[in-house]
């Protein structure tokens, strides 16, 4: 059988598109193969710290030992370092009790009886005075003070004081008690004349 010039070269073209897409085909299966083995390798993916504190795979075995440490100690509060202070010292307590009215006093020129009530929390001994305002004037009244200006507290101490002239309307009696340290309370006491 006879072939023609033109029915062989088409048998060439035909082998040669037989040729073209058997390489095309094999280059996709390549590709398709290497891209199904790429999608079946597991991707390694590095665990970290989970929210519960769970050590992850990328920690180093035997880390940071000083880190532990510090984690396990516990921190101390520091002490404040508010300033102390001192006990402040309290001034003698002291009241004034005496006669309601001098109007009977005076008729039988009787002395006025006047005590002297102190009490100190810290202290043990106060130092008393007692002293009369007439006119203006004080008038130092320490020396009718029996058993002297020295208290043993709390305690009580009696003053005999004379009837004194200008009292005729009232008596103004200012007593005073100091401690050891100096700190002084004041107490007052007005007698009136009339008992009525």
């Amino acid at each position: 059988m006879l072939r023609t010039k033109g029915s062989t070269r088409r048998i060439f073209i035909a082998l040669g598109v037989m040729l073209l897409s058997a390489s095309i085909v094999s280059c996709g299966s390549n590709s398709e193969e290497a891209k199904d083995t790429q999608d079946a390798t597991p991707s390694v993916v590095p665990e970290t710290e989970d929210d519960t504190g769970a050590t992850s795979e990328d920690d180093t075995i035997g880390g940071d030992p000083t880190s532990e440490i510090e984690a396990e100690t516990e921190v101390e509060p520091s002490p404040t370092n508010e300033p102390i202070i001192p006990a402040q010292n309290r001034a003698p307590s002291i009241n004034l009790s005496s006669v309601e009215c001098l109007e009977e006093l005076r008729k039988d020129d009787s002395t006025i009886q006047v005590e002297i009530i102190v009490t100190d929390e810290d202290d043990s001994t106060a130092i008393i005075d007692l002293s009369a305002e007439i006119n203006e004037e004080s008038i130092d009244l320490s020396e009718w003070i029996s058993n002297g200006t020295t208290l043993d507290v709390p305690g009580t101490a009696i003053a005999y004081v004379p009837m004194l002239p200008g009292t005729e309307t009232y008596l103004l009696l200012i007593a005073h008690a100091a401690d050891d340290d100096g700190e002084v309370s004041e107490a007052a006491l007005v007698i009136p004349n009339n008992c009525s």
